[in-house]
């Protein structure tokens, strides 16, 4: 899933990431206050070795280090905290501290955790002076206080502020999650026999999905002029499929349209009128969607006077070749008016000037869902390929779609599903080495 993809998802399902992010928050907002608060006191010991006669200073060391684990285990005992509560203020003998201990070679440290910060300080310290008296007769060492404890300012658990900015990212990364995964939960469709079931249409061609498409950096006549095996795969498919559609119906024109914006339709377009005219269809191109026109970027050509400008021309002066012999291909033109005043007027005249005996007029239409104008283009070329993207795409905008269409009069050809993810098409394999689009 690309960015974009992220992004529509996010926005699609916004109530179920908003859901995601603020359990998480609350998670952790619970987690910072509602535990009870809990304060860290400690003091620090130093060994202090004596002098012993008949041993040197290395075997007095060795026997520091191995008495001291032994003094962390008496520490922690219950017979040390009950020793100890003599010391503390009778306030708090009735808590029971948490008591950990832990040392080096000369330093030893103990640590004690209360809900009350002047309980874990008057602990601390009665622990720390009892431990120092265990160690002030006779021996080869002695422990004294070199730290200690101080009244703990500030809970050491829990903490809030990290909590809550970890809650925060957590929750962030969860609302991604539950958008994704509801999305795919949601997805219109997750074959083209549901489309058939639900719909009553047919699946023309599934469009895989290709990075370079995506992100637009390439036109799609390049990745068919190179061969680019999973679209002339896919398009030899449409345009078979087309060619069924053609003879059956008696079909001289068809209109390319999607339920909303960005769904890949001038795409499909481009691909068809390609493939078609790569079997010796003759074919043209109309660019009927005059206020995002992109065609031209589809077909790498600039763009200029077109369907917009025929209230003082003839299509034939504005109809350019292209790369491929026998696609032409008429630009949306440079609109001086409303477009939904222009096009009603300007496309017929362009549908009869530009139809040739055997070929064949394909309509970029603008998205249904967008724009007014859609619904008399669609009328006026009457035969519909509908466009819907697998990834964004869902099975009631595409209903609706389908259901505007055949109120209008339009007959629905057929449904392509663009951006189709398979792994297949990652495999090359020598089937598709030397496949063309004029190939079968």
């Amino acid at each position: 899933m690309d960015l974009r993809e992220l992004r529509l998802s996010i926005r699609r399902h916004w109530v179920v990431a908003l859901i995601a992010f603020d359990v998480c928050v609350l998670l952790g907002v619970a987690a910072a206050y509602l535990p009870s608060r809990q304060y860290t006191a400690k003091v620090t010991l130093i060994a202090e070795v004596r002098e012993v006669p008949g041993s040197t200073p290395e075997s007095v060391a060795r026997a520091v280090s191995f008495e001291l684990p032994s003094l962390a285990e008496l520490v922690q005992s219950r017979s040390a905290r009950d020793e100890a509560a003599a010391a503390v203020p009778a306030a708090y003998r009735s808590i029971d501290p948490d008591v950990a201990a832990s040392f080096t070679t000369s330093v030893f440290e103990i640590t004690v955790v209360t809900g009350d910060p002047q309980a874990s300080a008057d602990w601390a310290a009665a622990l720390g002076q009892w431990l120092e008296d265990q160690r002030s007769g006779p021996g080869f060492y002695n422990l004294r206080i070199v730290d200690p404890p101080l009244v703990p300012s500030s809970p050491s658990y829990p903490k809030p502020v990290p909590l809550i900015a970890a809650a925060t990212v957590i929750g962030i990364i969860a609302a991604v999650f539950a958008a994704v995964v509801t999305g795919r939960i949601r997805e219109a469709f997750d074959s083209t026999e549901t489309i058939r079931q639900r719909l009553g249409t047919s699946v023309l061609a599934e469009i895989p999905s290709v990075r370079s498409l995506r992100a637009g950096t390439t036109p799609i006549v390049e990745l068919l002029e190179s061969g680019v095996p999973e679209l002339v795969d896919a398009f030899q498919g449409l345009r078979t499929n087309t060619e069924f559609q053609i003879q059956e119906h008696g079909v001289r024109r068809i209109a390319v349209a999607s339920f909303r914006a960005g769904e890949g339709k001038s795409t499909v377009a481009v691909g068809l009128a390609w493939s078609l005219a790569a079997v010796g269809v003759d074919t043209t191109l109309i660019d009927a969607d005059l206020r995002r026109p992109s065609l031209h970027r589809r077909l790498g050509v600039p763009s200029g006077h077109g369907l917009a400008d025929l209230l003082t021309g003839s299509a034939e002066d504005f109809v350019r070749p292209t790369s491929m012999s026998g696609l032409r291909y008429l630009p949306a033109g440079l609109p001086d008016g409303r477009p939904g005043d222009l096009v009603p007027v300007t496309l017929p005249k362009a549908m009869a000037e530009l139809s040739v005996e055997g070929g064949l007029l394909i309509v970029d239409a603008p998205p249904m869902r967008e724009v007014v104008e859609t619904a008399s283009i669609l009328s006026q070329v009457r035969y519909v390929i509908l466009v819907i993207d697998a990834s964004t795409s869902e099975l009631p905008e595409i209903a609706a779609a389908v259901d505007r269409l055949r109120e209008s009069g339009s007959v629905l050809l057929g449904v392509v599903i663009n951006r189709v993810r398979r792994r297949i098409f990652d495999r090359r394999s020598p089937y598709y080495d030397k496949t063309s689009l004029g190939s079968g």
